[in-house]
């Protein structure tokens, strides 16, 4: 018997010892990490970028590799880090994110500068603690689910963003879509806060929401919601529906062609504010501009378009005069600065 039990110690510490010589050969402690070259413009570029922000950005799905072992025949063997803008933490209950995603890659010099040209201007305009930690910049990509094939602008998760056709839109677009990546981050970060969306939604007339007609325009003297996101179409393009009186006055009113002066950009604001402030809404329904928001949950996202466009002092200046859109504003802004860390 004791032979057995030497035997079964010998084994066990022969084991502990090969335990503690086992060591991780791979190094993921700057795995993001861009290094320079000064003679290629692009690379540069990458490394300021990565420099100034730590944010990584690539114009291939295939990001980094460590070297694992050779194999039998003296082969090097790598392990590969691949860009997964599925890659999740929580349960896609609406499986958006199924399937796989294929891409056009942007190549050449001067594409990929232009791209990397938005991709400042966005770091610019967005709060750090809402930076990814890695951009993907492609021409285009498509989302394949089975027979269903979708494209899209861009897929956005808590670590990495998927971005397309940068080199080809102009920056009234990027901006856009910059001013909609940020909505939808601050969204998904505050989904979790029901104390406070719960005290938002109490602040307006319950019964309001969804009301038909409840506001009254003025008549084409007003450019609403419109100017305070910088569009530049006509009211009638912009609202879907002509309730701005008589095309041929917002002509002459619109002298130069090409959109209404400053002053009276800020008349039509203030004008916009009388109407649904009062009721402690910032804009009507999606669909009919007369109506209320449809719910507290588009409300809000009306609330998210104004507070990440405009500073504080800008929204009180508009909206200032009006106790409820304020109320509203305070619990967004506590919850947005204070909770989730985001400067506006």
């Amino acid at each position: 018997m004791k032979p057995i039990i030497y035997l079964f110690a010998c084994l066990f510490l022969l084991a502990c010892n090969k335990e503690d010589k086992l060591t991780n050969k791979i190094d993921f402690s700057n795995i993001y990490a861009i290094a320079d070259d000064p003679n290629n413009a692009v690379q540069h570029e990458r490394y300021q970028i990565f420099e100034k922000y730590e944010v990584s950005v690539y114009f291939n799905d295939t990001i980094n590799q460590s070297y694992i072992r050779d194999d039998i025949y003296g082969n090097p063997v790598y392990r590969y880090e691949i860009v997964d803008p599925k890659w999740t933490f929580f349960n896609d209950a609406d499986q958006r994110i199924n399937g796989s995603i294929e891409y056009q890659y942007t190549e050449g010099e001067e594409r990929q500068l232009k791209s990397l040209e938005m991709i400042r201007l966005f770091l610019e305009k967005t709060p750090a603690a809402l930076h990814p930690s890695l951009i993907l910049a492609v021409d285009a990509a498509q989302n394949i689910n089975g027979n269903v094939t979708s494209s899209f602008n861009y897929k956005a998760n808590f670590r990495s963003l998927l971005w397309t056709a940068l080199a080809d839109k102009d920056e009234n677009t990027v901006n856009t879509e910059i001013l909609n990546i940020k909505k939808e981050s601050v969204e998904s970060k505050i989904k979790n806060f029901t104390t406070q969306l719960n005290q938002f939604g109490e602040i307006s007339d319950p019964t309001l929401y969804g009301r038909t007609y409840l506001f009254s325009f003025p008549g084409s003297d007003i450019y609403g919601y419109s100017y305070f996101l910088g569009y530049w179409a006509s009211p009638q393009t912009f609202w879907g529906i002509n309730t701005f009186g008589d095309y041929s006055e917002w002509l002459d009113a619109n002298r130069a062609g090409f959109g209404f002066d400053d002053a009276y950009k800020e008349a039509s604001c203030m004008k916009y504010t009388s109407v649904v402030g009062p009721y402690g809404f910032v804009r009507g329904s999606k669909n009919v501009r007369n109506n209320a928001p449809a719910d507290v949950s588009e409300d809000l996202k009306w609330y998210l378009d104004l507070i990440l466009n405009y500073s504080p002092e800008e929204f009180a200046h508009y909206w200032g005069a009006y106790p409820l859109v304020m109320k509203k504003y305070q619990i967004l802004y506590d919850l947005i600065v204070n909770e989730l860390g985001i400067e506006l």
